[in-house]
């Protein structure tokens, strides 16, 4: 009979024992790695992980769609949503009013409508995913000030006219 299984179930034995002892240890002696290479659930302004890309202060969503929405085709368009994607807000975030607010699981989609004359249709939409807390109550017609980072910019056919979005997540309401 082989004893390959048992000495495997030994050693197995005693990395899972080693393990733990070493992760008590670090935690007893607090000599954990520091918070801030951990992101936050959702980060405020200035506690963004060491590595995140911010927008430079004043730039609004407007020169973020610009691009995307004179895009000619799908690939050009693929281009310019790739320059902003990943980017978290300036510091001040942007002011909007929300349209609708819409439950999805434990979070809150905030939905604005951006004007924008220069668009088809007038504007494009700026959707923010938020966790709900259960505390704060959004209301249509609230204006409010958002932080959060640039998911994905989407364009759609409605009734054969382009819709565009703007999509952000990990987002938070500042005011």
């Amino acid at each position: 009979m082989s004893r390959a299984p048992a000495i495997f179930i030994l050693l197995m034995t005693i990395a899972v024992i080693a393990f733990f002892a070493v992760d008590a240890y670090f935690t007893r002696t607090g000599k954990l790695p520091p918070e801030e290479l951990f992101a936050p659930v959702n980060p405020q302004p200035g506690t963004l992980p060491r590595d995140a890309l911010q927008l430079s202060q004043g730039v609004l969503p407007d020169s973020i769609m610009f691009n995307f929405v004179t895009a000619r085709d799908d690939a050009a368009r693929a281009d310019a949503a790739s320059l902003w994607q990943n980017y978290w807000l300036p510091d001040e975030g942007w002011k909007v009013t929300i349209e609708e607010v819409k439950p999805a699981f434990d979070k809150l989609e905030l939905r604005c409508w951006i004007n924008n004359p220069s668009v088809v249709g007038g504007g494009y939409v700026l959707i923010a995913e938020t966790i709900d807390d259960g505390k704060t109550i959004f209301s249509p017609r609230m204006q409010v000030t958002l932080f959060g980072r640039i998911a994905r910019l989407q364009r759609e056919e409605l009734g054969g006219l382009p819709s565009y979005s703007m999509f952000l997540e990990e987002s938070t309401v500042l005011r």
